[in-house]
């Protein structure tokens, strides 16, 4: 009897004894783990829902129509590309009776316009749609109207240049502001920040029917949580004033009329 109690008192004392001061230390240590977790996979969470609902914002590419609805040019001549302040191209369009002499007809080919004029041409010849005429021989063409007469006017030297030379549509490229980061890869004192505007005309009346803007300064992730896509894409890394061209570039040409609508067209014709 004295046994049987001795052991029911033993199994009682077991069970409501405190815990052991290791198992007290232990527990709040898996909480605190099991409540980090929680809290970085709803942060992830959190911003891949804003990389995908925020990724266009972010893109720094803006575009717009101006004239018709439906603007599809097979045949586009490309001034070549040239640098210069943006509000100079905002009197451009604003005053359509400026001097046809306004625009270059050349460019240096070590200058970052002339890269984004080669960008632009490599990009689109991957477009068989259309027949590019080369920003040489625009640019010659385009000179010898804008001499030939002093009274010529921007939107006339454009649609006797066209027509000249058989293109529906003229493109005119600028480039506002080009900065090349100071730093490295994954260390910057100054990210790069570039700024330009590619124009496309009517051959037929020499007026601005589209114009595509990219304009964009790197940030970090921090700084800007919704172009997580981007720096996703980057890997972190902090890009050359090029790299930064080269995807506004890419952004650009997707949208170009006659280029987004066959890649929608693409896109319902393909098997869910």
């Amino acid at each position: 009897m004295n046994n049987y109690i001795s052991a029911n008192k033993i199994s009682y004392l077991r069970k409501s004894s405190p815990p052991s001061p290791a198992n007290h230390a232990a527990a709040p240590g898996r909480n605190h783990r099991r409540g980090g977790f929680k809290a970085a996979l709803s942060l992830l969470l959190w911003v891949l829902l804003l990389a995908t609902t925020g990724c266009q914002s972010a893109s720094g590419v803006s575009t717009s129509l101006l004239r018709d609805r439906d603007i599809v040019f097979k045949r586009l001549a490309v001034m070549p590309f040239q640098q210069v302040s943006p509000e100079i191209v905002a009197t451009y369009s604003a005053r359509s009776s400026l001097p046809a002499s306004v625009l270059k007809t050349d460019n240096d080919p070590r200058s970052p316009e002339r890269y984004l004029q080669d960008l632009f041409m490599e990009l689109m010849a991957k477009h068989p749609q259309f027949d590019l005429v080369s920003p040489d021989r625009v640019g010659g063409t385009y000179e010898g109207v804008s001499t030939g007469s002093l009274k010529a006017t921007l939107p006339k030297a454009l649609k006797e240049a066209g027509t000249e030379l058989g293109a529906d549509g003229l493109v005119v490229g600028y480039l506002y502001r080009w900065r090349e980061r100071r730093g490295y890869d994954y260390s910057v004192e100054k990210p790069a920040s570039v700024f330009f505007e590619i124009q496309l005309y009517r051959t037929v009346d020499g007026m601005m029917v589209w114009k595509g803007v990219f304009d964009k300064t790197q940030k970090s992730l921090m700084e800007n949580v919704l172009g997580a896509s981007y720096f996703v894409k980057d890997r972190g890394r902090w890009l050359t004033a090029k790299e930064l061209a080269a995807e506004g570039m890419a952004d650009i040409v997707g949208r170009w009329p006659g280029v987004a609508k066959k890649e929608a067209k693409k896109a319902e014709s393909r098997p869910e």
